[in-house]
């Protein structure tokens, strides 16, 4: 999980599975040369790893709950099947394109569904908890379309779609009560943006200007776009190059 989550992660974990198998040599020289990011220091690569260690010993897979967006978004990439066209490339689908397994035989419609069942099951471990009720319906709807009993698969799928999109208004409007809440009840600032606004001061009493002659002209385009000319009147014309 530490590696794929590296820069090309996925590109390099796939290249170094290729070549570590028959591979001979000292096993960290391997994961630089596929991980690149590895090679800042000699010592780079330890520290990387305890700190990688500590990271996922702080994460519990099974009790940490997703919020209702990772849920949506962890919803999102379960419901995809994979299917073989007509030239026999493997694609991946959308659990909606399930119309294209009706074509396929029994067996042949559980396998390409089982990814899916399997990726509810784990999502429900760590999905936000009024998520759980959808995911059975999911899964319910899965073994109707594996046992092509497909009357009200449309109507289900509508349903569930519904749902979801009302629970996700629900949770935005939430949000956003909670973030006017705290705003409107809020009876000092915190401070944390305070040496930003500083500097943002600091740049506009002392505004860094180049005198070269393209400069110049951008700076009297500006002035046009800004409104600045009113105030400040300015001879526009073509910079002497």
């Amino acid at each position: 999980m530490a590696l794929l989550e590296q820069p090309q992660g996925k590109e390099g974990f796939r290249a170094f599975l290729t070549e570590v198998a028959a591979y001979e040599g000292e096993m960290p020289v391997l994961l630089r040369k596929h991980f690149p990011e590895l090679n800042l220091s000699e010592t780079s690569l330890a520290k990387w790893w305890a700190l990688q260690l500590a990271n996922k010993g702080a994460l519990n897979l099974l009790t940490d709950i997703f919020s209702i967006a990772e849920t949506e978004a962890a919803l999102t990439e379960a419901l995809r099947f994979e299917i073989r066209n007509a030239e026999g490339i493997i694609q991946q689908k959308e659990l909606s394109a399930w119309p294209e397994l009706e074509a396929l035989d029994e067996p042949a419609r559980i396998a390409a569904l089982r990814p899916v069942r399997d990726g509810l099951n784990r999502l429900s471990f760590r999905c936000f908890p009024s998520y759980r009720p959808l995911l059975v319906r999911y899964q319910g709807v899965i073994e109707e379309i594996a046992a092509n009993n497909i009357a009200e698969v449309p109507q289900a799928f509508a349903e569930l779609e519904e749902t979801r999109a009302t629970m996700i208004a629900r949770a935005t409007r939430a949000r956003d009560y909670l973030d006017w809440f705290e705003i409107t009840r809020a009876r000092k600032t915190s401070g944390a943006f305070d040496d930003y606004l500083r500097l943002k001061k600091e740049l506009e009493s002392n505004p860094h200007r180049r005198k070269d002659h393209l400069s110049k002209y951008l700076d009297r385009m500006d002035a046009i776009f800004y409104r600045e000319t009113e105030s400040h009147p300015q001879r526009m014309g073509w910079p002497e190059w």
